[in-house]
């Protein structure tokens, strides 16, 4: 895994964990049942919860991404041995344009008990610096960032204000039943 840096809180944690943040972009298969694991943490979250989690799927999307490099990214934040979030992202081409490619963030996640802490937001600002960085590395100059999960969308806002993102618009969903 190329690493992308290591940040350092202010503070130790409560529960005595390092406070040590790593980041890296997933390069081989050895973090695929973590992050299947932390899928499956941020789909219980989600406002989609009420459909059944499919591992098998999430995994077949990770090695898709580790076989298209270029054109996939999946972003891992770690304390110590533990993944506390990651991000998945690819690129493609603006759907009206032929000279347009951009970066979409098609997942972002950190773990709920670590946004508690001072180290959730410096993970999640840190997952979107490397998403910057990684999309820089291919020529890239706009990142789309979706929100689709219903999870704390006033504090999203906020992080990706923060972040330098500009709201585009809006994601809407209506249950038909």
């Amino acid at each position: 895994m190329s690493s992308l840096k290591t940040l350092y809180d202010d503070r130790p944690y409560i529960d005595g964990t390092p406070s040590r943040l790593d980041f890296f972009v997933l390069s081989d298969s050895r973090l695929i049942d973590d992050l299947v694991a932390l899928a499956h943490v941020a789909h219980q979250e989600s406002l989609f919860s009420e459909y059944r989690f499919s591992g098998v799927k999430v995994e077949n999307a990770i090695k898709h991404a580790l076989d298209a490099p270029l054109t996939h990214g999946i972003l891992i934040a770690t304390k110590g041995d533990r993944v506390v979030g990651a991000l998945y992202c690819t690129v493609g081409d603006y759907f009206l344009s032929t000279n347009a490619s951009m970066t979409t963030i098609r997942a972002f996640y950190v773990r709920k008990d670590e946004r508690q802490f001072l180290g959730g937001g410096r993970a999640a600002l840190g997952l979107l610096s490397g998403v910057e960085s990684w999309s820089r590395t291919r020529g890239i100059d706009r990142i789309l960032f979706h929100v689709t999960s219903g999870v704390n969308l006033h504090t999203t806002h906020r992080l990706a204000w923060r972040a330098g993102f500009q709201m585009l618009g809006g994601n809407y969903v209506k249950t038909l039943g």
